[in-house]
C-alpha cells in the first residue's frame, strides 16, 4: 500500500548558501530534503507482496506509473524494515520472463546477434504469438518472488546524518567495487520500520547538478576525456536496428546493463536509445509488442520521428493498445525518438545537465561519424565524485 512520507516534514532546506563542495560536508536528510522541496509534493512509497503474481505486481506499477517497488513478504503485523527481500522492476520481471520462456520452449536468440540486420521474422505472427500464447499467460500467473532484483539498498532513520560521501560509497557503489554491485536505488526506513522513502541515484545526480559549488563544481566543468569517464570499457554494447524488443532485453539481461543504443546496421551510426523505461506501463496483456523490430517499435512510441508516416500506417504494431495516445505520455515526454549524445571534448558538467533535464540513466559518447565510442551513466558520475573526494588534494 502506499505510504505517506513523514520524513522530511518539518525539515528546514538544509542546503548550504554557498552550495555543496563536498559529499563529505553534505548529509543525506538534505537531499531529501531538497528533493521533497523540489517536487512540490510528497510521493507515496509504492510497496508489492512477494506473493503477489507478476501479473498483479506489473499492473499495479503501470497504475502508479513507477518502474520498481519494493517487495515484501510475510505478515503485516511485521514491520517492514523486517520483510523487505528486494525491489522488482520491469527489468527483473521481462528478465524472469525471458529465462520462463526459454525454459518451456526454444528459443533462437544466439549468444550475440548472429547478423547486422537482425534475424528475419514474420511480425504479425512473433506479436500474436507473445500476445496469446500460454507461455505469457502462465508466466503472468507466476509468483512475484521469482522475478525479485537484488538491486537495491537500505538506510534507516538514526543514519540520516550519514553524509552523502558514505551513503554513495557504501550504499550505491557498495564499497566503490566493479559495476556488478552497484546499487541504483536505496529504502529509507523511520523508526517504526516503515519504509517512508526510496531514493534513486537519478535523484542525488539531480541535487548535486543544482547545488554543487566549489570543488564539486571545478571537477565537473573538466572534460570527459581529461576525466577519463565513460571511455574505458573496450567495447560499447549495442544492437542494431531490426532486432526484435525481446531479443534486445534478453542481451541487456545478459550484459548486465539497463539500457543500449540502437544503431544502424550498415553503418553504426546511433539512432537512439532502448531502456526499462521505454517499458514502463509494460503489462502481460502488452507483451506482443516485444516482437516488434526495436526501430519500428521505438517509432510507435514516438511518432513524431515517422516523417512519411510510412512505420505508423505498416506496422504490426501501429493499433496497438501499448501505443496509445494515454499510454505514450506516461512512457516518454518526446514525441520523438530520444537521442541523447555528446563528444568526448564536452564538460561533463554538460553531460550531467543532459541526464539531468532529459531525466535520462545514459549519454551516449560518439565520435565524428555519431557511432557510439562510450556512455557516461549515473553510476560512473557518482563513482567520478567518490573517487575524485577520496584522493587528497596536493
Amino acid at each position: 500500500m502506499p505510504k505517506d512520507n513523514p520524513t522530511t516534514h518539518g525539515m528546514e532546506p538544509a542546503v548550504p548558501e554557498g552550495g555543496v563542495s563536498k559529499l563529505s560536508e553534505t548529509e543525506l536528510k538534505t537531499v531529501l530534503a531538497w528533493r521533497e522541496q523540489e517536487r512540490g509534493k510528497e510521493m507515496p512509497v509504492v510497496t508489492l507482496d512477494a506473493e503477489d503474481t507478476v501479473e498483479e505486481a506489473l499492473k499495479k506499477l503501470a497504475q502508479h506509473k513507477i518502474q520498481s517497488a519494493p517487495v515484501l513478504v510475510g505478515p503485516e503485523s511485521v514491520p517492514p524494515r523486517d520483510r523487505m527481500v528486494g525491489f522488482a522492476d520491469v527489468t527483473s520481471i521481462l528478465g524472469a520472463f525471458i529465462e520462463y520462456r526459454s525454459r518451456v520452449r526454444t528459443v533462437s536468440t544466439a549468444a550475440e546477434w548472429p547478423n547486422p540486420g537482425g534475424r528475419p521474422v514474420d511480425p504479425i505472427q512473433q506479436l500474436r504469438e507473445l500476445q496469446e500464447s500460454h507461455v505469457t499467460q502462465d508466466f503472468a500467473q507466476t509468483s512475484l518472488k521469482n522475478a525479485i532484483s537484488t538491486d537495491g539498498s537500505v538506510v534507516y532513520s538514526a543514519e540520516m546524518n550519514v553524509d552523502l560521501y558514505t551513503i554513495l560509497r557504501d550504499g550505491f557503489l557498495d564499497g566503490n567495487r566493479d559495476n556488478s554491485a552497484v546499487q541504483h536505488r536505496l529504502a529509507v526506513f523511520d523508526e517504526q520500520g516503515d519504509i517512508v522513502s526510496v531514493l534513486s541515484q537519478s535523484d542525488v545526480v539531480k541535487f548535486l547538478f543544482h547545488n554543487a559549488s566549489g570543488t564539486l563544481r571545478d571537477w565537473l566543468k573538466e572534460s570527459v576525456t581529461t576525466l577519463d569517464v565513460g571511455l574505458d570499457r573496450g567495447y560499447v554494447y549495442s544492437i542494431p536496428e531490426n532486432v526484435l524488443v525481446l531479443d534486445a532485453f534478453a542481451y541487456m539481461v545478459r550484459h548486465h546493463v539497463s539500457g543500449l543504443p540502437v544503431v544502424q546496421a550498415t553503418t553504426g551510426k546511433i539512432l537512439g536509445n532502448l531502456s526499462a523505461s521505454d517499458v514502463r506501463l509494460l503489462k502481460p496483456e502488452f507483451f506482443g509488442v516485444l516482437a516488434l523490430p526495436v526501430i519500428e517499435f521505438l517509432t510507435l512510441l514516438h511518432p513524431a520521428s515517422d516523417k512519411n508516416g510510412d512505420v505508423c500506417s505498416s506496422s504490426a504494431g501501429a493499433t496497438h493498445p501499448f501505443f496509445s495516445l494515454e499510454q505514450r505520455k506516461w512512457v516518454q515526454s518526446s514525441p520523438h525518438i530520444p537521442l541523447v549524445t555528446c563528444r568526448p571534448t564536452d564538460a561533463l558538467e554538460d553531460v550531467v545537465s543532459k541526464l539531468v533535464c532529459h531525466r535520462m540513466h545514459r549519454v551516449y559518447v560518439v565520435d565524428d561519424q555519431s557511432a557510439p565510442v562510450g556512455c557516461i551513466t549515473l553510476t560512473d558520475v557518482l563513482r567520478l565524485l567518490v573517487q575524485k573526494e577520496a584522493v587528497p588534494a596536493f
